[in-house]
């Protein structure tokens, strides 16, 4: 009785730790921004494995001001120092869902660091 106890001990261990969570969908929680007529900015925080395709931008339009979100929309595993990181979206990127020279309200959170 005491083997079953510790094999099943043994396997729930082993999946806890080898389990990967599922991807999901986060807020970010940036280091700044900028935003001009022509683009917008966020910095970010990367540890190895982050580029503009790990970014979605959420906008709502709420009369004459866009509501924006950066949402994380794949993980950075990496393990290296956290660097910051600019990701740029172009007016160009924007195009037809967010003009640039409205009145925009930033969404996401402040960080220091992203952990």
């Amino acid at each position: 009785m005491k083997k079953i106890a510790v094999s099943i001990a043994f396997i729930l261990f082993v999946t806890s730790v080898f389990a990967q969570p599922a991807p999901s969908i986060q807020d970010e929680k940036i280091a700044g921004f900028s935003v001009d007529t022509e683009q917008m900015t966020f910095t970010v925080w990367n540890t190895g494995y982050t580029d503009k395709s790990s970014f979605e931008l959420e906008v709502v339009s709420v009369g004459s001001v866009y509501q924006i979100k950066l949402v994380r929309i794949r993980r950075d595993y990496g393990k290296m120092m956290p660097q910051r990181m600019e990701i740029t979206f172009t007016q160009e990127d924007l195009k037809g869902r967010l003009d640039l020279r409205n009145d925009n309200r930033i969404l996401n959170t402040f960080s220091i660091l992203n952990f």
